[in-house]
Formats: structure tokens, sequence, C-alpha cells
């Protein structure tokens, strides 16, 4: 994939004939060809990232994940759930500031949740198919801020679920949160 894009760069820049958008435009395919070939998408948004990286580290055969479709919902954040939020987590330390900025309107907090349907073989090699939900925590409501390993991961089949993972989904959130207070 690095060789593509190196001789694409390249083939770009010893032809002095060739106009700054012809260049800019072979390079530019490079790079989709290379994202394409790679797995990875220039264009998923921040949640979906996050969610994937977090379903991979707990998959038995991370290299077989192929997604599916996705789709992200929001809803904004009351003040009983916000104080809630904060409940048996490591993260309490913040619950009184977090309250204040919810109160005074500084910020005010939405709950993201990503629908991602995927498949990936199991111990067997058997491809199996199944969906996932993702639940994100914003303070500020924008996607870009969401807290970064404060991920509940919520599969919607157990069963076919299951069958991927080797670890414990209570040992996924419990390594999240710890990870997110250790950031503070």
């Amino acid at each position: 994939m690095l060789y593509l894009l190196s001789t694409a760069a390249d083939a770009a820049a010893v032809c002095p004939h060739l106009s700054y958008l012809k260049r800019a435009s072979i390079i530019a395919s490079a790079l989709l060809a290379t994202s394409a070939l790679s797995g990875c998408n220039f264009f998923d948004p921040p949640l979906v990232t996050a969610c994937e990286e977090n379903l991979k580290g707990a998959l038995v055969k991370p290299s077989s994940y192929r997604r599916h479709d996705f789709n992200i919902t929001s809803m904004p954040v009351t003040r009983s759930e916000l104080d809630n939020y904060f409940e048996g987590t490591p993260l309490k330390a913040l619950r009184k500031e977090a309250l204040e900025r919810f109160d005074d309107g500084t910020e005010r907090p939405v709950r993201y949740m990503l629908n991602l349907q995927f498949s990936a073989d199991d111990e067997n090699a058997e491809t199996v198919t199944t969906k996932l939900a993702c639940e994100y925590f914003s303070f500020d409501g924008k996607q870009s801020s969401v807290v970064p390993f404060v991920t509940g991961l919520k599969p919607l089949d157990i069963s076919e679920f299951s069958r991927l993972t080797s670890k414990s989904l209570t040992g996924i959130a419990e390594e999240n949160l710890r990870k997110a207070a250790e950031g503070l």
C-alpha cells in the first residue's frame, strides 16, 4: 500500500508537464485506493473508529472483522442522568464540576448511540454476522469530544456475539473506565 502511494507521488513529481490539478488527482486517487485496500475509511466518523477499536480488542480474530453498516443517534442528557452517570465509576471526581457546568448552561451533554452491523470469524473460522451498540458520552454535546474510553459495548444478539469474543464485556467496560480515570 505504501508502495502504491510512493509510486503515485513519484509519478506526479517527475512529470513536469502534468498540471498541478492532474498531479493532485493522481495522489488523491492513490490515497483513496490505499484506504480501500487497507479496510479503513478517511471519512469514518470518530465514533465509528472508537467503537471498532474497542470491538476489535475483544474479538477472537480481529483481522476477520468486516463492517456492513452503521447509524448514529443522539439524545440530550438530563440533569438526573448526568448525576447518575458518575455513580460507581472512577470519574466521580468530575461530578460536581459537571453538574455546575450543566446548571449554568456552559455544557449540554449528549449521549450518542452507534449501532454497528458487522461480521467476524469465531474460533472455528465460521463467519458470524451480528449487531452491536456502542454508547458514548459527550459533556459538551459534540461528537468530536466524546469521552474517549468511556464507551459501552452492548451486543444486540448476545449468543452470536459471544462466539466472537475472547473477553467478557464487563471486563472491557472496567478496563475502559480505568483508562479514562488514569487520563484525568
